[in-house]
């Protein structure tokens, strides 16, 4: 059962259909959610699933998408999906509240500007040579580990002023892998069941402590010759040199844990998949290091070499497409309210999910390919519409996205110039937090 309502203004009304997914349904479905967003669109444009006592629906057009992302008066971060992330993130940029959340970006853009994120190429440069320097011809290679190795060290010597040594950057990783999986199952339980969970998995706790440690010695760093002063971003926010409201400590935690998670983990899942694909495509991996031999003439690729990088950028479009990392977002009705005609109580989730918008096949031709064409200037048929939304969408969008493209459009490049990617294990959509390639292992063969 479905009923038909009205949304937008003037002559770009469109119908949009409210439905209900059968219990039978979501039962079949439970342990495997991607493709529970895959099917959920046939039942509606808004969905609402039969979960607990809280209404939760699922946005499955991409209109209604961006409704939902865009008035963050009506639809705002919170609930128990954000309360049980707070956790691990606390109260940074990305899960504050709207009223907090106007103050924490306007502190934060100048850093993220395009114009200042060009300053940041050499830490990115020396971090992507420092890792693949280490590479052995003909040996095999955990592309997770690897790509987290130039993120997680590039965002730490911008956040910090210096990357974490070695075997930190490590267990940052590892905790930051035990709070993804376990963040998506206490998301998922009421509060009760949350304290529960983090009594009974000490692995958990023991993971939000870690990274807590390692944020708190960062962002204390002590540079010789120097006063006792946080570096980078976050020293700037600490110390007001900026002409801005100093952060509290707590304030500049919960902003490096929630930067550093989005600037190494995201990214570093963005590269282990286009490398996948890469390595799965060998005709795909020639034409790119056609283009990448041409542009970069045998030199570590830069910043002003980016805008030649055309199929390079297609590659990673494409993978934002098929694996957006962040694969599902949600927001809460911060009072009782209307969606597709249907009134939304104060308090229900609402989920928007990239995976889902991107694999529609009346949104994009051939909509389960890898196709990077489909990205191409020249292709008239291929519009920035609202189904496309791998960094989010509205006051919310991601802050880093720049960043995040700007260092896998260099990682790519500079690996291709010097390094072939051969014999990928077959790989499965991992769906924690954060979409993830499982295995993800390749070999490399110099060139």
């Amino acid at each position: 059962m479905s009923e038909s309502s009205r949304t937008g203004d003037g002559d770009d009304r469109q119908h949009h259909l409210f439905g209900q997914l059968p219990m039978q349904v979501l039962l079949r479905n439970v342990f495997w959610p991607l493709r529970l967003m895959e099917r959920l669109p046939q039942y509606g444009d808004l969905v609402k699933i039969p979960i607990g006592r809280s209404p939760v629906y699922f946005a499955c057009h991409p209109q209604v998408a961006m409704e939902v992302l865009m008035d963050d008066t009506r639809f705002d971060k919170g609930g128990r999906f954000w309360e049980a992330a707070r956790d691990f993130v606390g109260n940074g940029l990305a899960s504050c509240s709207r009223a907090e959340h106007v103050t924490q970006r306007k502190l934060l853009q100048p850093e993220f500007q395009r114009k200042r994120v060009s300053t940041y190429e050499p830490m990115i440069v020396e971090c992507i040579a420092d890792t693949i320097g280490k590479w052995e011809d003909g040996s095999r290679i955990d592309l997770l580990k690897e790509m987290y190795e130039i993120t997680g060290s590039a965002i730490c010597s911008v956040l910090f002023g210096q990357s974490l040594a070695a075997p930190e950057l490590a267990d940052a990783r590892l905790a930051f892998e035990q709070l993804l999986g376990g963040g998506l199952a206490r998301m998922l339980l009421p509060a009760w069941a949350r304290k529960q969970y983090r009594r009974a998995n000490p692995r958990y706790s023991g993971a939000n402590q870690r990274i807590a440690a390692i944020v708190s010695r960062a962002i204390g760093t002590r540079q010789e010759g120097e006063q006792r002063r946080a570096l980078g971003i976050l020293g700037r926010m600490r110390n007001d040199d900026v002409g801005r409201t100093a952060l509290t400590e707590t304030q500049l935690r919960d902003q490096a844990v929630t930067l550093f998670l989005a600037g190494a983990d995201t990214t570093a899942r963005l590269l282990a998949w286009a490398c996948y694909v890469i390595a799965s495509e060998p005709r795909l991996q020639r034409r790119l290091q056609v283009e990448v031999d041409s542009v970069l003439a045998g030199q570590p690729a830069r910043a002003h070499h980016v805008p030649q990088l055309e199929l390079t950028r297609q590659v990673l479009e494409e993978t934002l497409r098929l694996y957006p990392p962040g694969w599902i977002f949600s927001r809460t009705a911060v009072s009782d309210t209307t969606l597709c005609g249907h009134r939304i109580p104060n308090g229900s989730t609402i989920f928007c999910s990239p995976y889902m918008l991107h694999r529609r096949t009346d949104m994009f031709t051939a909509a389960t390919e890898f196709d990077p064409s489909r990205w191409t200037g020249k292709n008239p048929s291929m519009e920035r519409h609202a189904g496309y939304i791998p960094f989010g969408g509205g006051p919310r969008i991601c802050i880093g996205a720049d960043f995040g493209m700007l260092e896998s459009t260099l990682s790519i490049a500079t690996i291709l110039g010097s390094w072939e990617l051969i014999d990928p294990v077959k790989s499965k959509a991992r769906p924690s937090l954060i979409l993830t390639p499982a295995p993800a292992m390749v070999r490399i063969r110099h060139r």
